[in-house]
């Protein structure tokens, strides 16, 4: 779990899917299935909580030519 939790804060803009996920963190699917037990979420929904304050912080700092749709685009 905790490799599969350092890859989604390192790398938040990769878009994995689980299966991906446990592929890059070296475990099977099944073990990554325990992540909502464990984190109490699934790792969508993790990946979207790592995601979001980074984006608001990008568009907060960003200036008058950051918009919404380049953020979420990158």
């Amino acid at each position: 779990m905790r490799a599969a939790i350092e890859l989604i804060q390192a790398h938040p803009e990769r878009n994995l899917t689980e299966a991906e996920l446990a592929e890059a963190v070296g475990a099977t699917a099944r073990v990554l299935r325990g992540f909502r037990q464990v984190m109490g979420t699934s790792p969508g929904a993790h990946l979207r909580a790592v995601r979001l304050p980074r984006v608001r912080e990008v568009l907060m700092v960003g200036g008058a030519g950051t918009n919404v749709t380049d953020v979420a685009t990158r």
